[in-house]
């Protein structure tokens, strides 16, 4: 398929509420690393030969954006998960920086309005809360 053709094939969007906590960077990274090759599928229920034929949308056709209320990028908060938690390797975090940092420019800012008290303790201190 040519590079045209491919950019105008349909893509299925991830919208993450918290973009860049813990659980929406570990996905994030997850993703990259299987794009690039880095990390295989084992553990990945959709690829198992059961559900060849579900129809599931593949994850190499997803892209991904989101809201958040803290300021730390993406690749901040993956070096930091990597170092503190040590759920993945750091040098993974590295060689999918790039594609972190691209996907950072698709979190747009949260919104902490009538969050109430915990999601407000959540955004960092300069996030505005209107």
């Amino acid at each position: 398929m040519s590079c045209q053709l491919e950019n105008l094939m349909p893509k299925t969007g991830l919208w993450l509420i918290g973009a860049r906590g813990g659980v929406a960077t570990t996905a994030i990274l997850g993703l990259v690393a299987l794009r690039r090759g880095l990390t295989d599928t084992t553990g990945l229920v959709t690829e198992m030969p059961e559900f060849g034929q579900a129809g599931f949308c593949p994850w190499t056709d997803w892209v991904v954006g989101g809201h958040e209320i803290r300021t730390a990028s993406l690749l901040d908060q993956a070096c930091q998960l990597a170092d503190s938690s040590r759920a993945f390797d750091r040098r993974t975090v590295e060689a999918c920086s790039a594609e972190l940092e691209q996907i950072d420019r698709e979190i747009v800012p949260g919104n902490v309005r009538h969050g109430g008290a915990m999601i407000e303790s959540l955004a960092d201190a300069d996030f505005p809360a209107a």
